[in-house]
């Protein structure tokens, strides 16, 4: 599916032209390339902007609470994530790679 043709949809479906949306289309690109999980996610960010947009929930200008309301989806999405990961091989590897930022070796343990 082609990203643009998918962020018109949705700009259609909330009865907005594509160049009000449009710059939500790299997150839309995004969505296609990532697994089936983060896709959806992803997707319903970027419907519920589109759907803040009509409701007048979005600031004025371009970038405003809309941006701020995205960032704060994706860091809740990201931190779901990251604490059930566990770091592997190559991530320890950074500890001979950047010696400076952990002088006294790596332990994601001591992270919780």
């Amino acid at each position: 599916m082609d990203a643009k043709n998918l962020l018109q949809r949705m700009c259609t479906r909330q009865g907005l032209s594509l160049s009000r949306g449009s710059h939500l289309l790299p997150l839309v690109e995004r969505a296609l390339h990532s697994p089936e999980s983060v896709r959806n996610r992803i997707l319903t960010m970027v419907a519920n902007s589109l759907a803040r947009k009509v409701s007048g929930e979005e600031a004025a200008e371009e970038g405003g609470a809309t941006q701020e309301d995205l960032d704060d989806e994706v860091l809740i999405s990201v931190a779901r994530v990251m604490h059930t990961w566990t770091p592997s091989a190559r991530v320890h590897e950074l500890e001979e790679l950047l010696p400076d930022l952990f002088p006294e070796g790596f332990d994601p343990r001591s992270l919780e």
